[in-house]
C-alpha cells in the first residue's frame, strides 16, 4: 500500500471560482514553488496487449537523484483540479496537485494538497524536506494570492470581461502586477543596455504612454511573460488598440529591445508547435512533436508573431516544469482520465454549444454536440473515436456524459472550446501594417519557398489622367502632386487598417485582414482623389478582392502571388474613374452590404471577362460618391 506525504490549505478567496481557479490550477507553476527543476521531455512507445502508442515522458534530477514519469491530468473549470505524475523511476509512486473550488458567500473556498506517494518509507531528512517544501509552497503562494485579490478589489480590476478561466487570470495579471515570486521569476537586467536601446525606440511613432508600456515591460515582467510575448493578449490587459500594440512591437524590435519571431500553432492540439527565427527559415510545413504530426502551413491561420525580450538586455530561458498544465491549454474548460477498457460518467455544465472531444494518445478529434440535458456516449477504439447522443433529463441544465476508452491504454479525453481562439497576431494581421514593411523589408520567405495565406483581401488602385497631368502643368509639379496622392493613398489605407505592399508606376497594391475594411479605405481613397485632384483630371479606380494567395520573396522583399491577386488587378483594370468593382459574391459581405446600404451607393451590376481568369465573372461597381 502506498504511503501519502501531503499537505492540504484550505482559504476563502474574496474572487469568483472561475478567476481563482485559473489563477491556482497552474501545475508549471506549482512545481517550480515546491522545489522541483525544470522538466526535460522525450517521446516513447507504451506497449499494452500488443499495441503501442506514443506517449510524453518528463524526467529531472533532483537531490534523490534521477526522476521519470507520465504526466496526467483532469479538471473541470472553476470547480477541480488533479494534476498528476506517474513516476517510472525514482523513490516516488506518484506526486501531485488537488483542488476544490466550491463558491462561498462572495467569494469561493479553496481546498488544495499537494502529495506525494510512496512504495516505502522515506528517510527522516528527505520526507522533513518534502513536507516543509510542501507547506512554504502553500503558505507563500496563498498569501500572495490573497493580497493579490485584495489589491485588485480595491482597484476595482475583479469585473473582467467573459473569458476562458486561465485567460482572465492572466489579465489581471497583467493589469495588478503582483509583488514577489509566487507568480513568476525575474532575471536580472542589464540596465545600461535596456537604456541604451530605450534611447534608440524613443523616436517610434507611438504614443508616450505606450512606449513607456513597453520599456516598462522588458524591465518588470516574469521570465516566463518575456520569452513568449503575444502582442494583442497584451493590448487587451493594457488597453489599447491591438494593432497600436503589434506597431509598437515592431518598433521595439527594430530598436533591439525585443526579438520578432513566427509561431507555428498545430491545428490538432492547437498549442505552438514551433518557434522560427525569420520567415526565411518556414518552409511549406510545421512539424508538432507532441502529436508526431506534419502540418500544412497556412500564414493567414496558423503562423503567430510573437516576441521575446532581447538576450542583451534579460537572458531568459524558456524553462518548463509541466507543459499539460491547465495554464497551457485555455481551450480545453473539462479533461478527464479513463482508464484502460474502462468507462466514467460524468454530469456538468457546458454553456455554450461549440465544443469537440479530442483523445491525447490516439490523437483523434470530433465534434461534440452540447445541448442542456443532453446524454452524450464518446466512445474510443483502436481505429476511431465516435459519438452517439441518447435521450437526457428534461429540463437538466447539465450535459451527461459517458466515455468509453475501449483501448488497453489509459487516455485523456479533452473537451475543447471549439469557437475559441487565442487572440494572436496572425502573417495576415502582420501583413497589413506598414511598419512591417518598412521595419523588416527583408523579412520573406525563402527563395523558391511560396507560403499560403488561405484568405486576405488584396486591393489596387490606379490613377487615371496622370499622363496627360505631366503634359499640361509640367514635370515637377505633376510630380509634387502624384506624390501627394501616393501619401493621401498610403494613410487611407493605414487608417482603415491595410498596408500598402507596393507600387507599380501610378498604381497601388495594398493588402487587409479584413474584407469591411478595405472596402471603406476604397471609397476613403476615391473620394478623396475626387476632392483633391478632379479639378487637374486625375481619378482612381479600384479593385478589392478576398481570397487565398502565396506569400513569395520577390526582388529581396515580401510580395503576394496568385489567383486572388490577379483577380483584384483585373477589377480594378474594370472600373472606371470614381468606382469601386468587387466580385458579386463580395459584394454580398455583410460589412460591405451594410455600408453600402447606410450610405445609400449607387452599386452597377455586369459581367466580364477577366484576362487571364477562364468564364465570365459577375461583378459590381460602386460609385464613391462624395
Amino acid at each position: 500500500m502506498a504511503i501519502e506525504y501531503s499537505r492540504t490549505l484550505e482559504r476563502h478567496l474574496p474572487a469568483s471560482p472561475e478567476l481563482v481557479w485559473g489563477l491556482v490550477a497552474d501545475s508549471n507553476r506549482w512545481d517550480r514553488l515546491v522545489g522541483l527543476n525544470p522538466t526535460r521531455y522525450r517521446y516513447t512507445m507504451l506497449d499494452a496487449d500488443g499495441q503501442q502508442v506514443r506517449a510524453r515522458i518528463g524526467s529531472t534530477t533532483q537531490s534523490w537523484g534521477e526522476s521519470e514519469w507520465l504526466e496526467r491530468g483532469e479538471w473541470v473549470e472553476g470547480q477541480s483540479m488533479h494534476t498528476t505524475r506517474r513516476y517510472m523511476a525514482g523513490p516516488f509512486q506518484t506526486g501531485g496537485l488537488r483542488g476544490e473550488f466550491s463558491a462561498e458567500g462572495a467569494g469561493v473556498h479553496v481546498s488544495f494538497t499537494v502529495y506525494a506517494e510512496s512504495e516505502k518509507p522515506l528517510n527522516a531528512q528527505l520526507e522533513s524536506r518534502i513536507l516543509q517544501s510542501f507547506d512554504q509552497a502553500l503558505r507563500h503562494f496563498f498569501d500572495a494570492l490573497t493580497k493579490l485579490l485584495v489589491r485588485a478589489r480595491m482597484k476595482g480590476q475583479l469585473e473582467l470581461e467573459p473569458a476562458p478561466a486561465v485567460i482572465q487570470a492572466r489579465q489581471l495579471l497583467g493589469r495588478v502586477e503582483p509583488d514577489g515570486s509566487a507568480f513568476g521569476l525575474r532575471g536580472s537586467v542589464q540596465d545600461k543596455e535596456l537604456t541604451f536601446r530605450a534611447e534608440r525606440f524613443a523616436s517610434a511613432p507611438i504614443t508616450p504612454e505606450l512606449r513607456e508600456r513597453i520599456v516598462r515591460f522588458a524591465r518588470e515582467a516574469f521570465d516566463d511573460e518575456l520569452s513568449e510575448i503575444h502582442p494583442f493578449e497584451l493590448a487587451r490587459v493594457w488597453g489599447f488598440d491591438r494593432r497600436e500594440v503589434l506597431q509598437g512591437f515592431l518598433h521595439a524590435a527594430r530598436a533591439g529591445l525585443y526579438e520578432l519571431q513566427w509561431q507555428l500553432e498545430c491545428p490538432m492540439c492547437r498549442s505552438g508547435a514551433q518557434d522560427v527565427a525569420g520567415l526565411e527559415n518556414l518552409t511549406r510545413e510545421g512539424y508538432c512533436v507532441d502529436c508526431d504530426r506534419s502540418f500544412s502551413l497556412d500564414f493567414a491561420a496558423n503562423v503567430e508573431a510573437i516576441f521575446k525580450v532581447s538576450p542583451a538586455i534579460r537572458a531568459v530561458a524558456s524553462s518548463y516544469w509541466c507543459v499539460g498544465s491547465p495554464w497551457f491549454r485555455p481551450h480545453i474548460p473539462a479533461n478527464f482520465i479513463v482508464p484502460p477498457r474502462g468507462r466514467r460518467e460524468i454530469s456538468l455544465e457546458l454553456p455554450g454549444s461549440a465544443y469537440t472531444i479530442r483523445t491525447a494518445m490516439r490523437r483523434y478529434r470530433t465534434g461534440l454536440p452540447v445541448r442542456p440535458g443532453a446524454r452524450i456516449q464518446v466512445t474510443l477504439d483502436p481505429q476511431a473515436l465516435e459519438v452517439a447522443e441518447g435521450q437526457g433529463g428534461a429540463g437538466d441544465s447539465r450535459v451527461s456524459l459517458v466515455l468509453v476508452n475501449e483501448t488497453p491504454h489509459e487516455e485523456e479525453f479533452s473537451i475543447e472550446r471549439a469557437d475559441w481562439a487565442p487572440e494572436a497576431a496572425l502573417g495576415r494581421d502582420v501583413l497589413a501594417v506598414p511598419d512591417f514593411h518598412d521595419l523588416f523589408s527583408t523579412e520573406a520567405p525563402a527563395t523558391g519557398v511560396e507560403l499560403s495565406i488561405g484568405s486576405t483581401v488584396v486591393l489596387f488602385s490606379d490613377l487615371t489622367g496622370s499622363t496627360a497631368l505631366y503634359e499640361q502643368i509640367g514635370d515637377a509639379r505633376a510630380f509634387a502632386l502624384i506624390e501627394q496622392h501616393f501619401r493621401s493613398v498610403t494613410q487611407a489605407v493605414a487608417r482603415h487598417g491595410g498596408a500598402v505592399l507596393k507600387t507599380m508606376g501610378d498604381a497601388v497594391m495594398a493588402t487587409f485582414p479584413r474584407a469591411g475594411d478595405a472596402f471603406s479605405a476604397a471609397l476613403e481613397m476615391v473620394r478623396e482623389t475626387e476632392q483633391l485632384h478632379s479639378h487637374h483630371g486625375l481619378r482612381l479606380k479600384v479593385g478589392l478582392h478576398e481570397g487565398p494567395c502565396l506569400a513569395v520573396r520577390a526582388n529581396q522583399r515580401l510580395d503576394l502571388f496568385g489567383t486572388t491577386v490577379n483577380l483584384a488587378a483585373r477589377l480594378q483594370a474594370q472600373a472606371r474613374g470614381g468606382q469601386v468593382v468587387v466580385l458579386e459574391r463580395l459584394f454580398q459581405h455583410p460589412d460591405i452590404a451594410e455600408f453600402i446600404r447606410r450610405e445609400r451607393l449607387d452599386a452597377t451590376r455586369f459581367e466580364a471577362e477577366l484576362r487571364g481568369v477562364s468564364g465570365r465573372h459577375a461583378c459590381v461597381a460602386v460609385v464613391a460618391g462624395l
